[in-house]
Parts: C-alpha cells; sequence; structure tokens
C-alpha cells in the first residue's frame, strides 16, 4: 500500500496523534526551559557566594598584610633605634655663637663638672668650657673618676643643670635653649659643690641625643 494512500479514519488518527505529541513536546520543552532557568540561577547564586566569600578572604588577608606591615615597620624602627650608633655631641661654632648671645650683658659664675673616662663626654665638656668662657661667664671645671652624686654615671640627655632659683641659673638655660643643646634640671649637688653654685653637670647620655 503506498505511503499516502491511508484511509480518513487513519489520517484522524495520525493527526491526533501528532497533535498530542506537539502538545507533549511543548510541555516537555516548558518543564526543560523551566528546569533549565531555575539550575541556572541556583548556579549564578553559588557563584556570587563563592566570588563574594572570595573577596571577603581577600580583604581579609590585605587587612592582616597591611597590620604585618606596620608591624614589621615598628620593629625595624625599634631595631634602627636600638643599633644605631650614638652621636658624638660636639659644641659648634653656631651654638657657641648662640650662648655668646644669649649671655651678652650678663655675669655668670658657671661651674662645669664631668667624670669618667669617656672621651666623648671629654670632649663635649671641654666644647661647653669654650663655648661659656668665650660668651665672658666665668667658668670653673671640676673633673672626677666617678659619677658627682655617687649613683649612675647616667644623667639626663647628658647633661643637668643645677643650682639656685635665679636670674643666672635661667641665664645659663636660657643660653643652653638658644644654642639647642638638650639638658635636664637637677635638685641635687654634686658631692664636694657649694648649693649655691650654678653648675652643668657633663656625663654619659642614657638615651640617643644628637
Amino acid at each position: 500500500m503506498p505511503l499516502l494512500d491511508v484511509s480518513l479514519e487513519t489520517a484522524n488518527k495520525l493527526y491526533a496523534w501528532g497533535w498530542k505529541g506537539s502538545i507533549a513536546g511543548a510541555a516537555i520543552t516548558l518543564v526543560a526551559v523551566f528546569i533549565l532557568m531555575l539550575g541556572t540561577r541556583v548556579r549564578d547564586r553559588e557563584n556570587e557566594s563563592q566570588i563574594s566569600r572570595a573577596n571577603l578572604e581577600a580583604a581579609r588577608a590585605n587587612e592582616r598584610a597591611a597590620t604585618l606591615e606596620l608591624e614589621a615597620a615598628s620593629l625595624k624602627l625599634q631595631l634602627q633605634e636600638r643599633t644605631r650608633p650614638l652621636v658624638a655631641r660636639r659644641v659648634l661654632s653656631t651654638q657657641a655663637e648662640s650662648i655668646k648671645n644669649a649671655l651678652m650683658g650678663k655675669e655668670v659664675d658657671l661651674g662645669i663638672v664631668f667624670y669618667g673616662s669617656d672621651s666623648e663626654v671629654d670632649q663635649f665638656a671641654m666644647g661647653l668650657i669654650q663655648a661659656f668662657k668665650a660668651a665672658g661667664a666665668r667658668v670653673g671645671v671640676m673633673k672626677g673618676s666617678t659619677p658627682p652624686y655617687g649613683g649612675s654615671a647616667t644623667v639626663s640627655a647628658g647633661l643637668n643643670i643645677t643650682g639656685p632659683q635665679g636670674a643666672g641659673l635661667d641665664a645659663v638655660a636660657n643660653a643652653l635653649n638658644k644654642a639647642g643643646i638638650p639638658f635636664g634640671r637637677n635638685a641635687s649637688t654634686p658631692f664636694g659643690r657649694s648649693r649655691e653654685e650654678i653648675l652643668l653637670i657633663v656625663g654619659q647620655r642614657e638615651s640617643i641625643s644628637d
């Protein structure tokens, strides 16, 4: 029997089956598209979640790295401060000139006390002696082998000033300030010295003072 030589009844059945197949295929396609869309949304959401977690971890890692860098820089600075050698103190010509200008027209009696066997201390003390003498101060010098207070050989910033309150003490302190020479104040009087004397006590430094 030829392929297209079918009865009307058979053709109606084929048409019905084809229609039903088309409807079933459309339904399957619709379900498949829905499933595809749902799967895509879930996958996209999971990808976004993974990306967010990765970004958060990266941000935390960067924060930790920044913290470690700051800590490393701080430790490096501390190490440099502890290991760099002390710069030898000297009274520069400009500082001596500042002392001279600050004491101009003032009468000052001053004792300079230094001690120990440190050549840096000796050279610094000699620079102060020369500067104050050049400024017109009457300077007495005492060199000892032991700390003048009987304690540690270290004094604040390597230089202390002591003496009775008054214009003379203020003049010496002002001259040192004008010259940019750091010093500390000490109310104690070195052994063998009068409380009425204005004294500069030169010693080793407990901290770096350029």
